[in-house]
């Protein structure tokens, strides 16, 4: 079980592991997009070839590094641009239940918040890990329903499900793809149905996501402090240290005695000291090999349960 207060921040390397596009490759995704087929896919936007050549164009030149920070300064393409993003990340989520119980960075975290676990109430009285994630699938949330119900022979239902959401809470800065069926709400959508569900289109799932600006200005944004202020410890993970998302963590703020470290898969040393300095020196401690991808930091870097951050090597 994991006694301390440990925050993992999750980007969309984290998810890559489970199929799902990391910043790139979703925004050539969306721009693949076949506008002949928006009725079929169940889109629910009404566009003209024309205007959706014009905004394929607009996010090809833009050059963004992620579609967050386009959609954000582009308002025009706000509706478009969600509902593509639901639809690519909801067909995606159909594919990754095949590769969601494999060996993972996930699996590796559950296997250290079971560790010495006889039964459920161990587990949760013996659990302070927390999770913020930038990321718009539901992996978080249905592996730990289905591993926890699983391994500790649970009968879920609506109330099993918001017991535990509140002892292993899980946030999305950016929104989600549409609420699981274990969830309350009038419109779900299952897992494992690459369909828009009970939103019947893929724009009404959109309408879930999140811009930065709308999480700023919203609650949301006082419960995201609110969870890293309450946290010890913070390990970022498959994240690209982007300074508009680390801006809206309000990182240079944080307190001087939270420990900060994550994994830096394929970034050089000159761009974590461009990432420390722009970040007043908050990532002095982050991994220390580029090669190590989520699942190797954690095994290698993170101590779960010792105090004792000295490496052993």
């Amino acid at each position: 079980m994991i006694k301390k207060k440990i925050l993992f921040i999750t980007g969309a390397g984290s998810s890559f592991d489970f199929g799902f596009p990391t910043g790139q490759s979703l925004i050539t995704k969306i721009m693949n997009e076949n506008w002949n087929r928006f009725g079929d896919n169940k889109l629910g936007l009404e566009i003209s070839e024309g205007d959706f050549r014009s905004f394929r164009d607009k996010l090809k030149f833009s050059n963004t590094p992620s579609i967050d920070i386009f959609i954000a300064n582009n308002p025009d393409y706000v509706d478009l641009s969600k509902s593509l993003i639901a639809k690519i990340i909801g067909e995606h989520e159909s594919k990754a239940i095949t590769k969601l119980f494999e060996s993972s960075w996930l699996k590796y975290i559950w296997n250290k918040m079971i560790e010495g676990c006889v039964n459920i109430d161990d587990f949760f009285d013996g659990t302070n890990a927390k999770f913020l994630t930038f990321n718009y699938d539901r992996t978080l949330e249905l592996f730990f329903i289905l591993s926890i119900a699983n391994f500790f022979n649970i009968k879920m239902d609506s109330q099993q499900y918001q017991i535990i959401l509140e002892k292993i809470p899980i946030v999305h800065v950016f929104g989600k793809v549409g609420n699981l069926p274990w969830e309350d709400g009038n419109k779900t959508r299952p897992f494992e149905n690459n369909t828009p569900g009970a939103y019947l289109t893929w724009r009404k799932v959109g309408q879930e996501l999140k811009t930065i600006y709308e999480t700023k200005e919203s609650e949301k944004h006082s419960e995201i402090i609110e969870m890293i202020n309450d946290s010890d410890e913070v390990y970022f993970l498959g994240f690209g240290y982007n300074t508009f998302n680390l801006e809206l963590l309000d990182i240079k703020n944080w307190s001087e005695s939270k420990y900060i470290s994550g994994s830096r898969y394929g970034m050089s040393d000159s761009e974590i000291k461009d990432v420390n300095y722009l970040n007043n020196n908050k990532f002095n401690d982050l991994s220390r090999l580029s090669t190590f991808d989520s699942y190797d930091f954690l095994k290698n870097e993170v101590q779960f349960f010792s105090k004792d951050r000295k490496s052993v090597v």
